[in-house]
């Protein structure tokens, strides 16, 4: 599978980079290394198509987006394979993510009438305000959600009647070019332009560029605060670094706080800003949450994610297993306990339970990005609160009770983007806002949400007298 650039609905080629599967290394497929000139060509031809596109009927647009998502959907089967060998996920996983990218492309349709102004009225003046699309957008992808993500930028910007240029992750671009390619026959010339390559060369371009008037990215907290201090006067939309706590009191229906727990931790091998990445264990219930967490972690099959039954398949290259690594050995020299077999093989970390955390370990207080599940003991909720909102990336928490009061204690005082009520964290399909928490980027998301971000508001005032 080589995939060229797709600049003005057309293919451009250059020099190609591999592809690779995360698993075995075997060479999934080739994509082109974009240089500063074809991204500007890209960011240009979408400039040239916004100026029209930005009259295109609200219907025409809703249709658009309504075959985008009717192609996603008949071609479920070979997006999910390809998605699964790049980036080292389970095939069920991405058959899970293709189809709510799909539903994604149909939301956006269909909410693509709520972008509204306002009239307002004074004494002697009649202001219309309406809601105008920004221009060019820059959206840039990551890794863990290839097609998911970036389509969450994508959809809602032709919604508005922005045009944008794509920039997918460098480790797994092949799904969105794939999806960019058969656009071509859907969307106007330059609506969608998607380029391939570094994040130093093309990121960089996209970002600092002064044609684009909004950057849409989803990634690490480092590149991130670069963004955000190279940007220029643009609109920024940063979803960052999450460390998402799994806080469970004495009343926690415990069964149902493991299973959580566990799908939490260790879906996409744990490979997510909304990942559980630490439990907090209240000490009445610590013990038996432990044994309950171990016992349906070890349901959890690691290996080559295309095998059936893999549930956590490999990290998406060796950098993040080595990150993962450092984290697990700074806990066991500090006293942390492994309860399930601290096991990797290649790229492949076997889902592990570390007992006796504490606050001094850095698995305690960073991202884990792996298949690591750190519990902790406390016993006091208010300093389990004061520790939290110290911790720099707060994006999404759960809290396990059946306590309604001790819910909205928890919610009041908790400094976290999004707090799930006895479940995992999970963004869906858009429909509520997320994100723009502290540490963990700026700007809400959400299909609507995104819709308005990606907009600027123009009031025409009347005399009335």
């Amino acid at each position: 599978m080589k995939k060229p650039l797709i600049i003005g609905n057309h293919h451009v080629s250059g020099d190609y980079q591999d592809v690779k599967n995360p698993f075995d290394s075997a060479v999934v497929g080739s994509v082109v290394s974009a240089n500063k000139e074809q991204t500007k060509r890209a960011i240009d031809s979408s400039l040239v198509a916004f100026k029209k596109f930005k009259f295109s009927k609200i219907e025409d647009r809703r249709e658009m987006l309504t075959q985008l998502s009717n192609w996603v959907s008949k071609n479920k089967k070979k997006l999910a394979e390809t998605m699964s060998r790049e980036s080292g996920k389970p095939l069920n996983h991405c058959n899970s993510e293709v189809h709510g990218t799909a539903e994604r492309l149909s939301v956006a349709a269909t909410e693509v009438f709520l972008k509204k102004g306002e009239t307002v009225r004074t004494k002697s003046v009649l202001a219309t305000v309406l809601r105008e699309p920004l221009g060019v957008i820059s959206a840039i992808g990551p890794f863990n959600y290839p097609f998911f993500t970036l389509i969450s930028k994508v959809a809602p910007a032709i919604a508005a009647g922005n045009a944008v240029v794509a920039k997918p992750a460098s480790d797994d671009p092949l799904v969105f070019m794939e999806f960019a390619d058969a656009a071509r026959e859907i969307l106007p010339e330059g609506v969608l332009n998607a380029v391939t390559g570094s994040g130093t060369r093309v990121g960089g371009e996209l970002v600092t560029n002064p044609i684009p008037k909004m950057v849409a990215f989803t990634g690490s907290y480092e590149v991130g605060d670069w963004i955000s201090r190279n940007a220029g006067m643009k609109k920024l939309q940063l979803e960052l670094g999450g460390k998402a706590p799994a806080i469970v009191l004495p009343d926690a229906n415990l069964e149902l706080s493991a299973k959580e727990i566990v799908k939490g931790s260790l879906t996409l091998s744990g490979q997510r800003c909304d990942a559980i990445s630490i439990v907090m264990a209240h000490d009445e219930v610590k013990e038996e949450l432990t044994e309950l967490i171990v016992k349906e972690t070890k349901n959890w099959v690691a290996g080559n994610q295309l095998k059936k039954g893999v549930e956590v398949g490999p990290l998406v290259n060796h950098k993040a297993v080595l990150s993962v690594r450092g984290l697990v050995d700074d806990a066991i020299s500090k006293g942390a306990i492994p309860l399930t077999e601290y096991k990797v093989e290649g790229n492949v970390v076997h889902p592990l339970v570390l007992d006796k955390v504490h606050e001094n370990m850095k698995v305690s207080t960073e991202e884990t990005f792996g298949p690591i599940i750190p519990i902790m003991q406390f016993k006091d909720l208010d300093w389990l609160l004061e520790f939290f909102n110290a911790l720099p990336y707060r994006l999404d928490s759960s809290v396990f009770t059946e306590n309604a009061r001790k819910v909205f204690y928890i919610a009041r005082r908790l400094e976290e983007g999004s707090i799930h009520i006895n479940e995992a964290p999970f963004h869906g399909l858009g429909v509520f806002p997320y994100g723009e928490s502290p540490g963990a980027g700026m700007g809400r998301e959400g299909i609507v949400t995104t819709m308005n971000e990606m907009t600027t508001l123009k009031t025409v005032v009347w005399n009335l007298y």
